[in-house]
């Protein structure tokens, strides 16, 4: 008998019906707002958790849904290190996303030298959002360990409690602003199947997402059960309704997110206030947005030599205008490292692989804020031992 939860997954076996992206539209600091910007009464949100392992490709979903550099990118696993936020509003509509940490168990996360702070980070986010993206690498190997995790990833989903507006009191009225319009009992989360390009055979595809709504289903039963609600999902409508939706996309590039997109902005309930104006991709500020970017070049660079713990500090941040009138944008930031051995590697023979970094990050940086960027990066040891480990 073929499980009930097939159904999800054949509906969105498709490559998006939308337009690509462009490349100049992906690197706009602003993302795509149709028509004005509507009254408080007709708003509506979405609070969106991305998460999922290491290196599934998180946070290049995140950039795509939101057509701007927000999270740094790179092949190397646990680029992300804290919950990123970006926004996508589409007329009276805001979509508005955390992009988390790689998701490991304590165990896993104990042999890869990550403290605890960086693991719990994923479950943490998703509790007050309105619904969780549980994006898997498709062309991964499925082990004991990866189904595990997407089991503690699905179970906190379910168990999330939604966002939060101040102006909201009664369950009554919690319980109607999170509903979406045609469901009284809508699902916690959606499976995002990404890299597909890279899964051959394509029939590989349907038994992963077999193997992965199978563990959702029972996570599903088991939430109602310690929830006390288990005699609801005796009714398989009312079960089939809480199943999760899988899409089967490349988020490099750039295909099968439209059909995403569209499910979420279909979900979103009245809200009385947008976390950013309409237009903006992110509520980061310009610092965190530079750090964000020389972190993904250093990453892109040095890929496995680099070690996690180089820190970041801005030590100018000045914007002028050129000879020619022309808006100049001047930062220095110190890359301060914890040995003398990762300060080599950041320089690089002759200091090719710094300037690399350098020349990377300040086009990055140009595209986003669509200004020259004159980009001094310095590479620092402290003196002090202790200094150095506490980076």
């Amino acid at each position: 008998m073929r499980p009930t939860f097939i159904r999800t997954a054949l509906v969105t076996f498709r490559w998006s019906g939308g337009p690509k992206i462009s490349r100049s539209d992906r690197v706009r600091l602003s993302s795509t707002t149709i028509g004005s910007t509507p009254s408080l009464e007709d708003r509506k949100r979405l609070d969106v958790a991305i998460v999922g392992l290491p290196n599934a490709g998180k946070s290049q979903l995140l950039n795509v849904l939101t057509q701007s550099t927000v999270a740094a990118v790179s092949r190397k696993r646990h680029t992300t290190r804290d919950g990123i936020l970006g926004a996508r509003t589409v007329d009276d509509t805001q979509l508005y996303f955390v992009d988390t940490p790689g998701f490991l168990r304590q165990s896993q996360a104990k042999k890869e030298g990550l403290n605890r702070d960086l693991v719990v980070t994923a479950s943490s986010e998703m509790e007050n959002v309105d619904f969780s993206l549980l994006v898997v690498d498709a062309a991964r190997r499925m082990t004991d360990d990866y189904e595990e995790t997407l089991v503690a990833l699905m179970l906190a989903a379910l168990r999330s409690q939604g966002r939060l507006e101040f102006d909201v009191h009664s369950a009554e009225e919690v319980q109607s602003i999170r509903t979406p319009k045609g469901g009284t009992n809508p699902a916690k989360f959606a499976v995002v199947l990404n890299k597909v390009d890279l899964v051959h055979p394509k029939s590989n595809l349907m038994d992963l997402a077999v193997n992965i709504g199978t563990l959702a289903e029972q996570c599903i039963k088991f939430d109602a059960k310690e929830s006390g609600k288990e005699e609801l999902f005796l009714d398989s409508a009312y079960l089939q309704e809480s199943l999760p939706m899988f899409f089967y996309i490349s988020a490099l590039k750039q295909r099968g997110v439209q059909d995403l997109l569209e499910f979420l902005l279909e979900r979103a309930t009245p809200s009385t206030s947008w976390e950013v104006e309409a237009g903006e991709a992110t509520p980061m500020t310009m610092k965190e947005r530079i750090e964000e970017v020389i972190r993904e070049k250093i990453y892109r660079c040095l890929h496995k030599e680099v070690p996690h713990s180089i820190r970041q500090e801005n030590r100018v941040l000045q914007q002028g205008k050129d000879e020619d009138g022309n808006i100049v944008l001047v930062i220095h930031q110190d890359l301060i490292v914890r040995s003398k051995s990762h300060q080599e590697l950041v320089h690089g023979g002759g200091g090719r692989t710094l300037e690399r970094i350098r020349e990377t990050a300040a086009r990055g940086l140009e595209k986003i804020f669509f200004c020259n960027v004159v980009l001094h990066l310095h590479v620092k040891l402290p003196r002090s031992k202790n200094q150095r480990w506490s980076i």
